[in-house]
């Protein structure tokens, strides 16, 4: 008895001595993660990141890594010893490599995040332990909404009665000029209702026809793409000077001035710019949802871009259309404010103030082409996909609408992708000696053929 005795303490002195558990061993304290269980999942979770590919896939992944805790409870030897990857109905598959390969350096880099462990003991001595822990890689949770957002899905929208704009802008025009300067000040009194909100972005289109900056936009853009962010940030502060609830100036300036962000004057203009394009997008949710039924509306087809990258967070479109009344954006993904495959703009006002445009600017008659007479000098180069277009006129581009150029295009077999306006110097010299000293601006075209299945439809 006494022998038996002796060689249970014996061992229990030469494990903790070796300060390892053999496999099979357990210790009577084990390794514990700051917090428990519950913190160490947590923590995983928030610093795990899946592989673009597997979200695209919709694959699952399970990586089994096994590392020693030491006695200070330090952690280290990290080493994956099983991985198992599923579909999106929970089938075992096998996958791509580079993948799995991204997985497992994912893994060892989280683990070797960790905090300092509680150290496993044996007889109140800290041992080294070998441990197991899954790292798992899901698919990531839809964010949900924003409190604002989700009130909206369930409030009455507020449909913008044109009639009643205009008249206003009409024979109250001094009402609706204090309705912007409350809207758009640093200082905000009295906070404005819905409908004034509304009366105050909206009515500035009838106040000015919507004329008041559009030739300074391409210059703003220009500006900026040529990197020159001081004369870009000195245009939109004119900008705002004639509009201060101009969208494109108040989101350009905003981004400019948090790049150049270099003491605390220059931050808090950017955070007022910001907070006054962010009362511009509430105002617009306050019209609709983005529904054919509740279409959001807008002045300007700008906005639409504007509304939805720097306020629903989508940057990528498959197809935009016009149906008679609203604009129809087909989106490329969804962010986790906007979750429809498409989103709707009711574009009756914009309609009608590109209408009143073309009362004052012909639409291009077509040339001949055979003809051999010259540009005039200071011309504007129209090209699309990289071909010199003389039937088509600057004033059509510039004042033409969407509906405009995609008949236009259609008598091309083409399709609208996206127009560029611009004055970029270096580049204006290549089109010169390719195209003659009768260049001053460039108008690039870009457009792509209507497929056969797109014709059937």
């Amino acid at each position: 008895m006494r022998t038996n005795n002796f060689w249970r303490f014996a061992t229990i002195f030469l494990l903790s001595l070796m300060a390892i558990p053999t496999c099979g061993t357990t210790v009577e304290q084990m390794p514990q993660f700051p917090g428990g269980d519950k913190a160490l999942k947590k923590f995983l979770e928030e610093n795990t990141h899946c592989p673009q590919e597997m979200i695209r896939d919709s694959v699952s992944g399970r990586f089994i890594v096994s590392f020693l805790i030491e006695k200070d409870g330090s952690t280290t030897d990290f080493k994956i010893v099983k991985r198992l990857l599923k579909d999106k109905d929970g089938h075992p598959i096998a996958y791509d490599s580079k993948v799995i390969e991204q997985c497992e350096k994912e893994a060892l880099r989280v683990l070797k995040l960790m905090p300092r462990w509680a150290p496993g003991t044996q007889m109140g001595v800290p041992v080294r332990v070998k441990y197991r822990v899954p790292v798992v890689f899901n698919q990531p949770k839809p964010k949900p909404r924003q409190d604002r957002w989700a009130a909206q899905q369930k409030k009455e929208f507020i449909p913008v009665d044109w009639g009643f704009v205009k008249k206003e802008a009409t024979e109250n025009p001094e009402r609706i000029k204090e309705l912007i300067a409350r809207f758009s000040a640093k200082k905000r009194g009295k906070a404005l209702t819905d409908e004034e909100k509304i009366l105050a972005f909206y009515g500035q289109s009838c106040l000015t026809n919507d004329s008041d900056t559009d030739p300074q936009v391409f210059e703003m853009y220009e500006l900026r793409r040529a990197g020159k962010k001081e004369e870009c940030l000195a245009l939109t502060r004119k900008m705002l000077e004639i509009n201060p609830l101009n969208l494109d100036a108040l989101t350009t300036a905003s981004n400019i001035l948090f790049s150049l962000a270099k003491d605390s004057t220059s931050l808090n203009e950017a955070n007022d710019y910001l907070l006054r394009s962010r009362s511009i997008f509430w105002t617009m949710l306050l019209t609709g949802d983005g529904s054919a039924e509740h279409p959001f509306y807008v002045t300007k087809i700008s906005d639409e871009y504007n509304f939805m990258r720097h306020y629903l967070n989508i940057w990528k479109i498959k197809m935009q259309e016009y149906d008679g009344k609203c604009d129809i954006i087909t989106l490329d993904g969804s962010s986790f404010r906007y979750d429809r495959p498409q989103i709707y703009f009711d574009v009756t006002r914009v309609r009608e103030v590109n209408s009143s445009r073309q009362n004052k600017n012909s639409i291009p008659k077509k040339e001949n082409p055979n003809s051999t007479s010259p540009p005039t000098k200071d011309s504007v180069l129209i090209l699309i996909n990289g071909e010199e277009c003389r039937d088509i006129s600057y004033d059509f581009i510039a004042n033409g609408t969407h509906e405009d150029y995609q008949k236009f295009l259609k008598s091309r077999n083409l399709s609208l992708e996206r127009i560029d306006i611009w004055k970029n110097e270096k580049k204006k010299d290549q089109f010169r000696r390719k195209f003659g000293n009768w260049v001053k601006d460039v108008v690039e075209i870009t457009a792509r053929p209507i497929s056969e299945s797109t014709k059937t439809r």
